[in-house]
């Protein structure tokens, strides 16, 4: 998959509670994947920003001031756990909600993690917690 797809983003526009609102970004190196997040991220009124893992692109998309981030533990070349480590070196309480098929890592206190596959439900309730749990209302 080359990084270069993940330049997409899907505005949800049709939110009522703008302050609902929040960018979320995703890093996973499938496309299913990422189409799947986008599509549940816009359902429950936030704005999903696709973005890939290298150190210039990751420092790029804290640009978008995202209020959590999504992140696959397995991506080519790097572990999720090292992408984190980058963005919480810009961001040390930026929410993580690490996914993977696998035995999750040893998580923070503001981290979750979903095994795969998960569903829409689950993914609005993690979420949620993180959101609410760092002040912050969806």
């Amino acid at each position: 998959v080359s990084q270069s797809r993940y330049t997409r983003s899907r505005d949800t526009t049709t939110v009522a509670n703008e302050a609902k609102n929040k960018t979320i970004l995703i890093i996973d190196d499938s496309p299913a994947m990422c189409d799947a997040l986008l599509e549940m991220v816009s359902n429950i009124g936030h704005s999903g920003q696709l973005i890939g893992w290298t150190l210039e692109e990751l420092k790029a998309g804290m640009d978008f001031n995202p209020s959590l981030a999504i992140v696959d533990l397995h991506l080519p070349g790097i572990h999720g756990t090292d992408v984190v480590a980058c963005l919480r070196s810009i961001n040390a309480d930026l929410p993580i909600i690490y996914i993977s098929g696998d035995v999750p890592p040893i998580l923070e206190e503001h981290d979750r993690y979903l095994m795969k596959p998960f569903s829409a439900a689950d993914l609005r309730q993690t979420i949620g917690a993180l959101l609410v749990g760092n002040g912050r209302i969806i």
